[in-house]
């Protein structure tokens, strides 16, 4: 408490908390993820609609409580750390800088980061080559896009952090809107019938 908030957090800190949070691209990965999950759910034998809206309710709820715990997590230890630190550039700096003070080194945090971020990557490089070679069916394999968008992302990767927060921010905030409307429409169709003219003229 003794740490004053900077920037536009002293002004706004809930709405700049609120849009940062884009820059986790958790609703938008989690639009991707939904198809990777219903694949995997039918793949077990379960056909039924109703029972995979349920099966991928219940594996939603799971993941969300999860990610409630790890989010809690860092931001009691991001809190601690602003006594020891100035303000970082970005949030792996952040990272970093509490993992080198707390752990003596980056070592658990490469690891953690690597696990965290694979699972990621696989998930949204798999949809992504999945979603392709189902709009382009004459087009490539899935495993040629799958190739295509892993070496995009090597590349991308290497821009490092800040440069791709300030280039993916205009996306973001063009498409975070949207897919927060989608979800929230697709939570509540069952009061419009699920009418494609709701969805068309509310996005």
């Amino acid at each position: 408490s003794a740490v004053a908030p900077v920037g536009s957090y002293a002004a706004q800190p809930f709405f700049t908390g609120f849009l940062e949070g884009y820059n986790t691209m958790d609703a938008l990965a989690s639009l991707a993820f939904g198809v990777v999950v219903i694949q995997v759910i039918r793949n077990l034998g379960v056909e039924e609609p109703g029972s995979i809206a349920a099966s991928t309710v219940r594996s939603g709820i799971f993941s969300c409580l999860l990610m409630a715990v790890i989010y809690l997590a860092v931001t009691i230890v991001g809190t601690q750390s602003r006594g020891l630190f100035a303000p970082a550039e970005n949030g792996g700096v952040a990272l970093a800088q509490i993992a080198q003070h707390y752990l003596g080194g980056v070592l658990i945090l490469a690891a953690t980061v690597t696990l965290a971020c694979l699972k990621t990557a696989v998930g949204l490089v798999t949809s992504c080559a999945e979603t392709f070679s189902t709009i382009f069916p004459r087009g490539p394999k899935y495993a040629v896009w799958a190739v295509i968008f892993s070496v995009m992302s090597f590349v991308f990767a290497n821009l490092g952090l800040s440069a791709i927060i300030t280039y993916s921010l205009p996306v973001l905030m063009f498409l975070y809107p949207l897919a927060i409307v989608l979800i929230l429409l697709a939570l509540f169709g069952k009061f419009f019938g699920n009418d494609r003219r709701v969805y068309c003229w509310t996005i």
